[in-house]
């Protein structure tokens, strides 16, 4: 596993999933005095002014000590919305928000 080591930290452990438009990345990084999970959603975005494009990134960093709590609630909410899901087949499932918000819009 090739680690990385900037600004301050070392990067242990990468991965990246692809969803439509968008990028989630989860880092595990070292600092001098913790180690932490970070979980990344990048987003391209149009910038009209400019007429350039640029990644919009929201960050959470999460501490070992809140991953067990953090991963169950992400298991709750995966069977809650399976279950849902399954109960409402008729509910559209959207895969970007930018999908969801453009098939609403009026004309």
């Amino acid at each position: 596993m090739e680690q990385k080591q900037r600004e301050g930290f070392e990067e242990l452990f990468s991965r990246t999933i692809m969803a439509g438009e968008r990028r989630y990345y989860l880092d595990v990084k070292m600092g001098e005095r913790s180690i932490y999970l970070t979980l990344t959603e990048s987003k391209r975005r149009f910038d009209s002014r400019s007429g350039k494009f640029f990644y919009e990134r929201n960050r959470v960093r999460v501490f070992p000590e809140d991953i067990e709590n953090l991963t169950k609630a992400f298991h709750e909410a995966e069977d809650f919305l399976k279950n849902f899901l399954k109960e409402h087949p008729n509910i559209e499932v959207s895969h970007s928000r930018t999908d969801h918000q453009n098939n609403n819009e009026e004309p």
